[in-house]
């Protein structure tokens, strides 16, 4: 499996034969447990892909394979429990897939322009829940990078991700609690502490790992 990866690459051009061949490969992964733990090992012991896991207020996160010259980055989420999102879009399209619990998604319309380019907040933009499914283990889908959507996770939730190349300058997170928007633009344009911030520790990495394990998914 490991090898697949190594020679994998993904156009995003056409998303539908993009997420068939992602979501063949991480059904593929998946089902590989020794695989999985061995890229995630050899993620830690890598410099580069260790210094891109980081631990967030939804998740941690280790990115397990890099190769934005073939197209993806692979990476492997450890949701929080019972995380509720706001409504966001990305910079990037991508393909996942649930490997236990599970999370409520909603897909969104907006009307007025969810990311024009010269909107700086949230006032005035209209959201219309497009779609709202329950997401469990075993299942996964391909979102584009304009689509806005929002996840409410369940206990336990984990999943494999496979992204695509940066399709544009900034993601845009709605606050509903402020009516701001939250802008994210990429490591390139932050700061040392606010990456710092993120990175994870020796110490997370180690809890993320036995808590995979438990679970049945290392």
């Amino acid at each position: 499996m490991i090898s697949e990866i190594e020679k994998y690459s993904v156009g995003w051009t056409d998303l539908a034969e993009a997420s068939t061949r992602n979501a063949e490969l991480l059904k593929e992964l998946a089902l590989d447990k020794q695989s999985l733990r061995k890229l995630a090992i050899g993620a830690w012991e890598n410099p580069t892909l260790r210094d891109m896991c980081e631990q967030t207020r939804q998740l941690s996160r280790i990115v397990l394979h890099d190769a934005l010259d073939r197209g993806f980055r692979l990476r492997l989420h450890l949701w929080n429990d019972f995380e509720t999102g706001y409504p966001h879009n990305h910079r990037w399209s991508f393909s996942t897939r649930l490997l236990s619990g599970g999370y409520h998604h909603t897909l969104y319309e907006s009307p007025s322009g969810f990311d024009s380019p010269s909107r700086n907040d949230a006032d005035g933009v209209e959201l219309i829940t497009r779609y709202r499914t329950l997401e469990s283990a075993g299942g996964g889908y391909t979102l584009h990078h304009d689509t806005v959507h929002r996840t409410e996770t369940t206990v336990d939730t984990v999943s494999l991700l496979i992204r695509g190349p940066v399709e544009k300058r900034r993601a845009l997170t709605a606050d509903p609690g402020t009516g701001k928007f939250r802008f994210s633009l990429g490591r390139t344009m932050e700061t040392p502490p606010e990456v710092a911030a993120r990175r994870m520790s020796s110490a997370q990495f180690e809890a993320m790992f036995a808590r995979l394990e438990k679970l049945g998914i290392l």
